[in-house]
């Protein structure tokens, strides 16, 4: 775990997909399927989760499978191999097809903005797609 440092000014909300918080990353919001928020680092220290905007901003987490291929009828994870049920077809970044995010992990996020309304909501890579987010 990378030593907590402070955060300064925060300027974004960065927003990611992931179905676990990759090693050596961390958040400091995850949002579960259910729309359970856990709050893993103190927003006045910096989350590890992108390589240039640590230090200037929030991060949040959904909790998603991310990209999905189609074999044989059914969806699959293209990062893990797992069997996706909750599916959202809108091509993007080489995918035509994306785990759907819960009423509830968007009604969270949405709290979440609340808190700091003069942040823009965005992502980084793939990020959280199909959420319209500019990239940064």
């Amino acid at each position: 775990m990378p030593i907590l440092s402070a955060l300064v000014k925060p300027r974004f909300i960065v927003v990611h997909a992931w179905p676990v918080i990759p090693p050596r990353k961390s958040v400091h919001y995850l949002i579960a399927r259910d729309g359970t928020v856990d709050q893993l680092v103190p927003v006045n220290k910096c989350a590890w989760h992108s390589d240039g905007h640590n230090r200037d901003s929030i991060a949040v987490a959904l909790e998603s499978f991310g990209p999905l291929v189609l074999r044989e009828g059914k969806f699959y994870s293209a990062l893990y191999g797992d069997e996706v049920t909750d599916v959202h077809d809108g091509l993007s970044h080489g995918y035509r097809y994306w785990h759907k995010f819960t009423d509830e992990q968007l009604a969270r996020l949405d709290e979440i903005k609340q808190q700091w309304p003069d942040l823009e909501l965005v992502t980084v890579g793939r990020g959280a797609w199909p959420l319209d987010l500019k990239t940064v």
